[in-house]
């Protein structure tokens, strides 16, 4: 769709692809958003916002995505 400057979490920034909505599923529960095309990446990332779409959270004890509300999603309006 377009270029936008992107700032990363160790402050290098770099000018990345925005693409159109997506839809991004885990389980039962899916999302709607665009998504960054990011260069030299080796693995894919999950942000905050999706996870957030979807009513999960990352369990680290565990190593697992977990309902935030249990184990059906809460949708806000």
């Amino acid at each position: 769709m377009e270029e936008q400057e992107t700032t990363f979490a160790n402050d290098t920034k770099e000018m990345c692809k925005v693409t159109e909505p997506l839809i991004i599923k885990w389980e039962d529960r899916s999302t709607t958003m665009p998504a960054l095309v990011v260069n030299n990446v080796p693995d894919l990332l999950l942000g905050v916002l999706p996870l957030e779409g979807m009513d999960l959270i990352v369990d680290t004890v565990n190593q697992k995505l977990v309902g935030a509300h249990g184990n059906k999603p809460v949708y806000r309006v």
